[in-house]
């Protein structure tokens, strides 16, 4: 009878270490931690970052410009041209531009789907040619909304 409790304690022994590890196992086996490995640098990240995008609204490119993105706004018609010369992820200082958002450009009719509260999206679209601006927003680099917090005219406020 003892022979066969010491069994039954290992089978229970064996049983509950598996348990605890399956779940470890199949983390790693999907990229990561969380679901979908949603690390900062993945293309199909899920969860929302923070970035900042400065440049220049509807102007003639500069050669050295970092990029020129088409916007959408939500909202209003038409496209709006951005000269980007900074591309910041703050909580993700290690990433490129590239790996931030310059991955999209021209993958579509807008490369960026910028969405936020109307008094924020009517600075953009009631900028003139050539307003140099800082967006700040939650980008979703997924489905490539960038949710709009802030905008802010350089050097005038």
């Amino acid at each position: 009878m003892t022979h066969c409790v010491t069994q039954a304690l290992k089978v229970l022994l064996l049983l509950i270490c598996c348990l605890t590890l399956l779940p470890a196992s199949f983390a790693d086996a999907q990229g990561g931690a969380g679901v979908g490995g949603d690390r900062p640098s993945a293309k199909t990240r899920r969860f929302p970052f923070k970035v900042i995008l400065t440049g220049f609204l509807n102007t003639d490119p500069a050669p050295e410009a970092l990029a020129v993105m088409q916007l959408g706004l939500t909202g209003y018609r038409g496209q709006y041209q951005l000269e980007v010369t900074s591309v910041k992820a703050p909580n993700a200082p290690g990433l490129t531009p590239r790996q931030i958002l310059l991955h999209r450009l021209g993958k579509r009719l807008s490369d960026l789907d910028v969405t936020g509260p109307r008094n924020t999206l009517e600075k953009i679209a009631q900028s003139q040619p050539g307003t140099p601006l800082e967006l700040t927003g939650w980008y979703a680099q997924r489905d490539g909304e960038f949710r709009l917090e802030k905008v802010r005219i350089v050097g005038f406020e």
